[in-house]
């Protein structure tokens, strides 16, 4: 069946959308062109660059300095190409006004990257998480040893937000906030953004309204294009029918089966869950026995059901986490709060774990 109506339904489906695009008015279609149209900025001593790709074309504007004469210039640019002003904005940030490293973490930090960099960013940067704009995400490389590659892109609070200013002086307030050296397509970091959500544009209203709109009328095409090749699917659905009657004892005899089959692993789980258990507080204490190194210890133990809570001292309390994740016991090791740093070498941790039921 689904032979039958393929090729049909590809057909009706490019010609209605040909057809469909060229029925609207030709400032929804200037909305909707998908070829590119960004605006690349580049902060300068002598004021913001701006580079637009319009349609695979680079256009260099050059330098507009941060001042009336400067904005005048920009107005003037805007007022000469009309779809300069509907751009996605890009502030690309130079190898001088940001950090960027790739840095191996636990396999279990995956959930929670951002997180995770926000406690450990002092470990590679000189600056804290509080004092700094920052994006991180997981590359394509394969995971080893437990551990996967991250790239992530820091630059200090006081370096963007003067930036941030002169971009909107111009009434061009980014999109995004990346990182490349070259300021070419696409970017060293085309998947980073450090600007916080909080601080990007708010998107257009109407453009929202149009793009529902489109939608609605989308899938009503794609309902017309359901039901038009009604012949074939009626000829399969009576072909159905009749196999379905040709086997109606058997399928009688198959779901007889299946539900002795149900009834027999409902019972021999039941059994299961009599003899199977969470571990019993001496095996968690053996087991943290053996996994925590000698340069830790546990100044609080709390079990509440089946999650364990642990609180206590390493050297080295970032690698506990895969210590104690590679435990047939625990599931779900996870830092419960930031790491903390006492006048020793040593580093204060909260660990919460969740215990594996333990298999017969």
């Amino acid at each position: 069946m689904q032979g039958l109506i393929s090729q049909p339904i590809k057909q009706f489906f490019a010609w209605w959308g040909k057809e469909l695009f060229a029925l609207l008015p030709e400032v929804w279609r200037g909305k909707l062109q998908v070829a590119d149209n960004i605006l690349l900025l580049r902060h300068c001593p002598d004021g913001i660059r701006v580079i637009w790709i319009n349609d695979s074309q680079r256009m260099d504007f050059g330098v507009f300095a941060v001042n009336d004469a400067g904005r005048t210039a920009w107005q003037e640019r805007v007022a000469k190409y009309s779809r300069v002003s509907k751009a996605s904005r890009i502030l690309v940030l130079s190898p001088a006004q940001c950090f960027n490293r790739r840095i191996m973490l636990p396999k279990q930090a995956a959930a929670n990257l951002h997180q995770v960099m926000g406690f450990e960013m002092d470990r590679y940067t000189p600056i804290t998480a509080k004092h700094a704009y920052f994006d991180i995400v997981s590359t394509n490389a394969p995971v080893q040893d437990g551990q996967f590659e991250a790239f992530f892109v820091v630059t200090p609070k006081t370096l963007l937000e003067p930036m941030l200013e002169q971009c909107g002086f111009f009434d061009l307030s980014p999109n995004t906030v990346s990182h490349s050296a070259t300021l070419a397509l696409p970017l060293d970091a085309a998947n980073i953004n450090v600007l916080p959500d909080d601080m990007r544009p708010a998107v257009n209203k109407k453009e929202r309204v149009l793009t529902t709109a489109l939608v609605v009328v989308l899938l009503l095409g794609v309902s017309v294009a359901l039901t038009y090749p009604t012949w074939a699917i009626k000829h399969e659905v009576t072909d159905l029918q009749a196999r379905i009657a040709a086997i109606k004892e058997d399928v009688k005899l198959v779901g007889k089966m299946r539900t002795s089959i149900e009834s027999t692993e409902a019972q021999i789980k039941s059994l299961l869950d009599k003899k199977t258990s969470r571990p019993y507080a001496v095996d968690i204490l053996l087991e943290l026995t053996k996994r925590l190194p000698a340069d830790s210890w546990l100044t609080n133990l709390r079990l509440t059901g089946s999650h364990l809570q642990i609180q206590g001292y390493s050297e080295n309390a970032t690698g506990l986490i895969q210590l104690l994740e590679d435990s047939p016991l625990f599931s779900n090791t996870r830092f419960t709060s930031p790491l903390a740093s006492n006048k020793a070498p040593q580093q204060a941790f909260k660990i919460g774990i969740d215990l594996v039921r333990v298999m017969p």
